[in-house]
């Protein structure tokens, strides 16, 4: 069936709504679709609209998919801020589409590919630690009314033993180590020097970046430090 405008509304898992100013249910055609209740494959009929969809649905589809995965949700009910963590959204999906395209263009394993999530995480760090040097980075303020009555002492609680925690990597991501600013070398003043974080070294050195956390050497003939924060 033919017609300039109509609607149409197909069961499948659930309800199918769709609109066409071109055709509506036309002739429809038997596909197979798994019934969980026989545990088997089931002839099905499908308007002819769906299959159009189908086989045309494009960017735009998954492009949508993609934003609804980890949408950024805020409490705010204004449309205008909605919009801008709408736009922030499917500005992180168009990078990683891009990224997708980059690292199947260099060969990369999937293995070795961040997903969605990962990049998103990714990205975030590396915002929030981008140009960002350590004398802006001060310690949160006590939040209500300060207390005139002096408070009481408090009795000493026994601490339960708890394991030691799995020590984490606290190296920052290249996009932070060559970001070009407040990187200033300093030295530690430890008894034992620390590990170059220079890939190709393998000294020790005492000398450490205070912005990024990490040693590299910085002595006549080694210049770890200057390879390390070079773009």
């Amino acid at each position: 069936m033919y017609g300039p405008n109509s609607l149409i509304k197909w069961f499948d898992n659930k309800g199918v709504v769709l609109g066409s100013n071109f055709i509506t249910s036309g002739e429809p055609e038997t596909i197979k679709r798994w019934d969980k209740k026989h545990k088997q494959f089931v002839d099905v009929e499908r308007p002819e609209v769906i299959g159009l969809y189908n086989k045309s649905m494009g960017g735009v589809d998954v492009h949508d998919q993609l934003v609804s995965f980890y949408r950024t949700f805020i409490k705010s009910r204004k449309w205008t801020l909605r919009l801008i963590a709408h736009a922030f959204d499917m500005a992180t999906v168009n990078s990683w589409l891009e990224y997708k395209k980059h690292t199947k263009h260099c060969n990369i394993l999937i293995r070795n590919t961040m997903d969605l999530l990962a990049f998103k995480e990714r990205l975030a760090n590396t915002l929030i630690s981008l140009g960002r040097t350590k004398a802006f980075i001060t310690p949160p303020k006590k939040r209500g009314r300060p207390s005139t009555s002096p408070s009481p002492t408090p009795e000493p609680e026994v601490q339960p033993v708890r394991n030691k925690p799995r020590s984490v990597d606290s190296t920052p991501y290249e996009e932070t180590i060559k970001d070009g600013l407040d990187h200033m070398p300093t030295y530690d003043n430890k008894l034992n020097s620390s590990r170059c974080k220079n890939s190709p070294c393998k000294f020790k050195t005492n000398v450490y970046c205070d912005k990024c956390n990490i040693h590299l050497c910085f002595v006549p003939g080694r210049v770890c430090y200057r390879q390390k924060h070079r773009k």
